[in-house]
């Protein structure tokens, strides 16, 4: 089962038994855009500026409790930049095989993020950059974009974008901020929502009862096209309580 949540492909399991979790955790390479040298000939002319569409920073935990459950994805603690470019109009090169390119315009890169500066990514899917989960709360710095054609001219940049923290740190699962859930929500209801599945209601946790947390490996398909986005088997632990 697929679920897509703020740009991330998660192949999602209910799980009840106690078995260890199984880990699968695939970031899908980028696509590098390619120049045809047959055309540098005869296109000369430079592309227009692409748009800035929009631009998310947030950062998800691996594991997230309440009182009635607990969700883990296997790709752990991650943070996620995701720039989307419109296409430009270029005469000679059809939108979908224009290229972006991300430059820094103000600031300082961390260390994960310095080596996808100056490369020329295909368009037709957003831009996804991954700085560590303990980085993301510390950005601040401003990029700008340039569409490359086929043919290899360059537009002219975009206005600066500010890169920065909102503070908002995701949930394991879905797409709320984990100090804006309940304490009782039930976060394997969250994931069965999102798959559009029909996962047995997790049992309330009464007062005066211990708890353990168990879990399965997962078992699902993957099917389609899975593109600049991650990968992740989710693991759902029900709370099994027995009375104190």
């Amino acid at each position: 089962m697929l679920l897509r949540a703020g740009g991330t492909l998660l192949v999602g399991s209910l799980l009840m038994g106690a078995a260890e979790p199984a880990s699968t955790c695939i970031f899908i390479p980028p696509l590098l855009h390619r120049v045809d040298a047959g055309l540098k000939r005869v296109d000369v002319e430079a592309p227009p500026t692409p748009t800035v569409v929009s631009v998310e920073t947030f950062r998800r935990n691996g594991m997230t409790c309440t009182r009635a459950s607990c969700v883990q994805n296997s790709c752990g603690d991650t943070g996620t930049i995701r720039i989307e470019l419109a296409p430009s109009a270029d005469d000679a090169t059809p939108p979908a095989e224009l290229g972006y390119r991300l430059m820094l315009v103000r600031g300082e890169l961390p260390a994960s993020l310095q080596d996808a500066m100056g490369v020329t990514l295909a368009a037709g899917r957003p831009v996804y950059l991954r700085p560590g989960f303990d980085e993301l709360p510390s950005l601040d710095f401003e990029l700008a974009a340039v569409a490359v054609d086929a043919a290899g001219n360059e537009s002219a940049p975009t206005e600066p974008f500010e890169i920065g923290f909102d503070g908002c740190t995701l949930a394991a699962v879905g797409d709320r901020c984990e100090d804006e859930l309940d304490a009782d929500t039930d976060l394997s209801r969250v994931l069965d929502e999102q798959l559009g599945g029909s996962a047995e209601p997790a049992a309330p946790v009464a007062a005066g009862a211990s708890c353990a947390v168990g879990g399965a490996a997962p078992s699902a398909g993957l099917g389609g096209a899975l593109a600049g986005a991650v990968l992740a088997a989710l693991l759902v632990y029900r709370r099994r309580c027995r009375p104190a």
